[in-house]
Formats: C-alpha cells, structure tokens, sequence
C-alpha cells in the first residue's frame, strides 16, 4: 500500500511539473521528415522530428494519429535538449507521437527513426544481428544527422541528449547508455525459457549462426538520461546494467504478454545503479505505453498487444506523457 501511495504522489508532482513547465515556456510542435542511414544495413531510416516552434499549431493528421502539430514550422531559437526514440519491433517512428508532442510543446527536439528490417513495413531483419547492431548506431547517427542540419544544428547546439524506447526500443536505448549485450545470452534465455513469448514470436531469437558475432561500440556518451518501457532485456546479463552511470527510469508492465517482469526485469533490480528509477504499471500491457491506435487498427491486433480488460489507457498516456517530459526536464540540465 505504501509503494502504490508513493507511486501516485510521484505521478501527481510529474504531473503538476509538466503543467508549470508549459506554463512557464510552453511552445507548439512542428514536424519535419529527414532520412537517417542505418551504418549497420546501409539501409535508410525515415526520421520523423517534432520540435518546438513559435508558429501556431494545427490539428493534423499523420499515419493512424491526429495532432497538434503543424508541418514544415520554422524551429524556435533554441532548445532544452534533443530525445532519441526508439520503437518496438515490428512498429514505426510515430509510436510515442504523443510523447513527442508534449516534449516539443515543453521545448525539446524528438526524433524518432523508423529502424530499417524491424518495422511495420519491412520485419525482414527481425532477431537478426544487423537489427540488433544497427539499431542503437542508427540512433547515434540521427544525433549526427541533426547536429549537421542548418534547420536544428542551432537549436541543439551544446545541449543535452536524452533517449526513451519501448520493448526492443528499451533494448536499444539500454545499449546505448552502455549495457553490454550479447545473442549468445539471449540464445541461452530462449533455450532455458521455450515457451517465452518473445522467444516464441522469433523476434528476440537470433539464428546459430550469428550468436556468436560480438555486438560492440553500440554506447554513446552524448547520451546523458534514458528512459525504457518493457524493454527486452534477454539479451543481458542480470548485472549487465549496473554500469550504466546516467538517471534511467524503467517502466514494466504487470500484464505484459511479452516481455513478462518477472523474466524481463524482475531479476535485474538487485543490480540496478542508485540513479536507477523502476516503476511497475500492474494492470498495464506490453503495448500500453505506446500513443493508442484506433479502434478498427486495435482489432486487428492479436490478444496479446491489446490492454489488459478495464485499463483505461487514455489516462494512463497522458500521465506517462506528462512523466517523461518530468524526468527529461530534471534530468537534462
């Protein structure tokens, strides 16, 4: 009872510091498209950008999503810092769309790749070496990529980077805040663990063949908080985090039909570093933490990335949204 008390004070200050934060310097989002290169696969990155602007916003509308957002904006001046985010397997750059705009709207640049082989479109590369190498170093090159472009460059210059993920987006951003993974572990997990869903649905089962291929240099150190989601966590060991020397918030989901707490994070806990924050969502499901689709998309999904019966996920999302921004804000100075 204590923890869940603690838990809804926290939620409740995250949620009264994201109001004052757009109080005191609230700005409208713009979105722009740029392509980032994947080193890895060679293979282009769609990137979407959501970034803060002084013109006044619209509703739009973009994939499956409406928006606040107007498209093609002049940037503001500056920024407070630029967001890395990654996807989910078999998912797209605008997953976290809401989390992006309420960034922009608190002063951030967001930018979101669409990681080639792991999408919506394309799940060709999936549990494959190349996804697994490529996707934290494409993240580092949209840091590149922006850095070099006239529109942003400005904007971010010496600021802060920080990155959020979900499921194998949480992989990637723990690599690159310097977990150290390997498909030789991950291989051993899924032979110990069969009938594990990640396992089973091959999207965290790399071929024999390439376990044994070393995933180095995928850490970068302009990366200075991160912020993970049902992250896959298979392919590390249970102390493989305790390095990490940047805040870290993670978040588990209680009914995840994925990526379950008890095999994917649970174990993980007694190693966490002291800037470690975990919060456990108990009625959440593995999906729960991405901008809600549709209804008529939602049906076609299967049961297991649908929300656990009687979770109210608008709710939930725009106190998550609200969270993030909270933590990036304290964090990224």
């Amino acid at each position: 009872m204590f923890r869940l008390i603690r838990y809804v004070i926290f939620a409740a200050l995250a949620f009264m510091v994201a109001v004052w934060i757009s109080g005191q310097s609230r700005a409208d989002a713009g979105i722009e498209r740029i392509i980032v290169v994947d080193p890895v696969s060679g293979v282009q990155a769609p990137t979407v950008v959501v970034y803060p602007t002084d013109a006044e916003a619209n509703q739009i509308t973009l994939g499956p999503y409406n928006i606040q957002a107007l498209r093609g904006a002049v940037p503001a001046e500056s920024a407070r810092g630029l967001i890395l985010v990654s996807h989910g397997a078999g998912a797209s750059a605008l997953a976290h769309i809401s989390a992006a705009v309420a960034l922009a709207e608190a002063g951030f640049v967001v930018a979101a790749p669409q990681h080639p082989g792991d999408n919506f479109t394309d799940f060709t590369r999936q549990g494959t070496w190349q996804v697994y190498a490529g996707r934290p170093k494409t993240l580092s090159a949209v840091i590149d990529a922006l850095s070099a472009d006239d529109r942003f460059a400005g904007m971010l210059e010496g600021k802060p980077v920080g990155a959020f993920g979900l499921s194998m987006g949480g992989y990637t951003v723990l690599a690159l805040a310097g977990a150290q993974p390997s498909l030789a572990r991950l291989g051993e997990f899924c032979a110990r663990h069969a009938t594990d869903a990640a396992c089973v649905l091959g999207i965290s089962r790399p071929s024999r063949h390439q376990r044994d291929r070393p995933l180095a240099a995928l850490a970068d150190p302009r990366v200075g908080a991160a912020l993970v989601m049902a992250p896959a966590t298979a392919m590390f060991a249970t102390d493989g985090l305790a390095g990490i020397g940047i805040p870290v918030r993670f978040y588990t989901a209680g009914r995840d039909g994925i990526v379950h707490p008890d095999l994917h994070a649970e174990p993980f806990r007694s190693h966490f570093p002291a800037a470690f924050e975990y919060v456990r969502v108990e009625d959440a499901g593995h999906l729960s933490f991405a901008t809600p689709l549709p209804p008529d998309i939602v049906r076609l999904l299967p049961p297991y990335l649908h929300d656990p019966p009687g979770f109210d996920r608008a709710a939930f999302q725009a106190r998550l949204d609200a969270e993030i921004v909270a933590f990036f804000t304290r964090t990224l100075r």
